[in-house]
């Protein structure tokens, strides 16, 4: 496995050496400026012998990535191992519940992607039967600036290709890179994943993403995503602003779309967060985690599915949360309660008829004017 990886690095190396470099080959791509933010993005280049050197070293260090994610195991339910956590949780952690012993053994144990990978609501991820479809991947930069390797694929061999397969990206900065989907006409009503995989050039650091494309028309459904809160701690004694900082209360909750299909979750403040990693398009419920700042009351969890609706939802450590087997427990003791309500009062009407026929039956019979002589 070694002697692989070394040849993918030293087929790299040769390329960047006896080619020209990415620096005289790169466009400005500018985005919106509400975030702020610019990438730019590697343009195939024109020379023949490059773009051949080009295609084939890219292939190759592909199938070497896809076959070390195959037999290399995934730390942390998904989450792979590359940045450490942006929002540490170094310090104390107040409270520790559910969400709380995920990272309460020490912030060195949980790891995030240095890029977050999403999908543009603009991307078709339902493409009926012979036609073709696009994809937009959405890529942000957690980490340091670099250049990054692009590929993807997918078990149906649906997806064609990125525009681009090498771009560069500064600290903090977003890109949209667009993808080519065909569908054949005989693969009707198929579900296939499609596996976006970033590389960065330096360390090698790995970051993926799973997708579903699924081959029918898309559902017309209007109905949001649900949002339910599950667990909050509280900072209590911590609500200081000279210590709050220091300090974390956490949060849980779980999302689900069960029609079109979950596209992305985003919380407000914006951190990374625990389950951030799952599938595109899923239509089972995936739990949301986070740790938050004693200073920060609340996050606002907001999700969109496939066909663009939103929900949103919010974790306050000051509101009350009932976990379905509290809802359960109250729905019990108020029906017990109402059958104690229901015995009680039979129980005090049969006592007064009772009473009552008790007391028509030693009443003094009246006696006549005759007797009465």
């Amino acid at each position: 496995m070694k002697l692989v990886i070394g040849l993918a690095l030293v087929s790299l190396a040769f390329g960047s050496t006896f080619f020209p470099t990415e620096k005289d080959e790169v466009d400005l791509v500018s985005t919106s400026q509400k975030d702020q933010a610019s990438g730019r993005i590697a343009v195939p280049p024109p020379n023949n012998l490059r773009k051949i050197f080009s295609d084939v070293s890219t292939y190759f260090i592909r199938n070497v990535i896809t076959s070390l994610l195959a037999s290399a195991p995934i730390r942390n339910g998904g989450i792979v191992n590359a940045a450490p956590i942006l929002n540490p949780v170094a310090s104390p952690i107040v409270n520790t519940g559910t969400a709380g012993a995920l990272v309460g053994g020490g912030a060195s144990q949980v790891f995030f992607s240095p890029v977050r990978i999403n999908i543009d609501q603009a991307s078709q991820l339902y493409v009926p039967p012979g036609t073709d479809g696009r994809i937009i991947v959405l890529l942000k930069n957690d980490g340091v600036g670099d250049f990054f390797l692009l590929s993807g694929g997918d078990d149906k061999n649906f997806f064609i290709q990125f525009d681009y397969a090498q771009i560069q990206l500064g600290p903090g900065q977003t890109l949209a890179v667009p993808g080519r989907i065909r569908v054949p006409h005989y693969a009707n009503n198929v579900v296939s994943t499609l596996t976006i995989i970033v590389q960065r050039r330096t360390d090698n650091a790995i970051s993926r993403r799973q997708v579903y494309i699924r081959t029918k028309s898309e559902p017309g459904e209007k109905w949001a995503p649900w949002c339910t809160i599950r667990t909050v701690t509280r900072c209590d004694s911590y609500l200081d602003e000279s210590i709050c900082a220091s300090r974390y209360w956490n949060m849980r909750a779980e999302i689900q779309d069960t029609e079109a299909g979950l596209l992305s979750v985003s919380i407000k403040p914006d951190g990374r967060f625990l389950g951030e990693d799952f599938i595109i398009g899923t239509n089972e419920s995936i739990a949301v985690e986070q740790s938050v700042s004693c200073c920060t009351t609340g996050v606002d969890i907001t999700a969109v599915d496939v066909r663009g609706n939103t929900a949103t939802c919010r974790a306050d450590q000051y509101s009350i949360y009932l976990s379905s087997g509290d809802v359960a427990a109250i729905t019990l003791g108020v029906i017990l309660l109402i059958l104690l309500l229901v015995i009680i009062i039979l129980a005090i009407c049969r006592c007064c008829r009772r009473r009552k026929e008790r007391s028509i039956k030693t009443a003094p019979i009246p006696r006549s004017k005759k007797d009465q002589a």
